[in-house]
């Protein structure tokens, strides 16, 4: 397939997706998405945005915005839904609170519905799974999976923010 096979694709025509939209979400579901996130999950807190602008400042537009346009067109799925994400090699705690009050992605952050996909993604000494629920399309993200480099991980959702706790 070609990128311009990606553009005409109906869910980026619905969006209203340019060529710069398709390849900015899909090259995020190559490995080159630890370029795009990493700098985006900045942990030490004295660090300035400033002093170290992010690398691919346009790449992270267009992801940023396809997100958003895709959203839109998702709003037709207006339920709730549940998404897993899961996290491998977590050594390192996670805040005392995080359970009780949830946190913040700061970077766009991939999920499945699949909680099978989600337990492979964290397979380790030391994993850690994340169910999301999401009310509405709005807390969702969008699905990015016709755009996948590699459809069969079944990862469709993107998600632009966490902002919510922790599900039991």
């Amino acid at each position: 397939m070609t990128i311009d096979d990606f553009c005409e694709h109906h869910l980026s025509r619905a969006a209203r997706l340019g060529k710069a939209h398709v390849l900015a979400l899909r090259l995020y579901t190559t490995a080159a998405f630890k370029s795009i996130v990493n700098p985006m999950r900045c942990v030490d807190l004295s660090h300035s945005w400033s002093e170290s602008p992010h690398a691919l400042p346009v790449t992270v537009y267009f992801l940023t915005e396809a997100i958003s346009r895709l959203r839109s067109v998702e709003r037709q799925v207006s339920g709730p839904l549940d998404l897993w994400r899961g996290l491998a090699n977590m050594s390192r705690a996670l805040p005392a609170d995080f359970e009780r009050l949830g946190g913040t992605e700061k970077a766009p952050m991939s999920t499945t519905t699949s909680l099978d996909v989600a337990v492979r993604y964290s397979a380790s000494r030391t994993p850690l799974l994340l169910r999301l629920r999401t009310p509405n399309f709005m807390q969702r993200g969008a699905s990015i999976a016709f755009l996948s480099a590699f459809p069969v991980e079944e990862i469709p959702y993107l998600l632009s923010i966490l902002a919510e706790g922790l599900a039991k």
